[in-house]
């Protein structure tokens, strides 16, 4: 149960949300760029395995921002 952390560590709790959206790869974070590639390039040549990166990704996604 991580709930309230935002009122004892704000600034940890600043971090762990721009870690989780970095997760979500959203443009203008770090890993967006490499994820669109990968996935792109894993479309074309294997739409299932693309299929499976992509639920892969967004299961970890929410994850994080249950999470937090």
């Amino acid at each position: 149960d991580y709930g309230g952390v935002q009122k004892v560590a704000p600034v940890l709790a600043g971090t762990f949300l721009v870690g989780s959206l970095a997760t979500l790869s959203l443009p203008g974070l770090a890993p967006f760029v490499s994820e669109f590639l990968v996935l792109v390039g894993t479309f074309t040549r294997y739409p299932v395995m693309g299929v499976i990166a992509t639920v892969g990704i967004v299961l970890g996604a929410l994850y994080s921002l249950v999470l937090y």
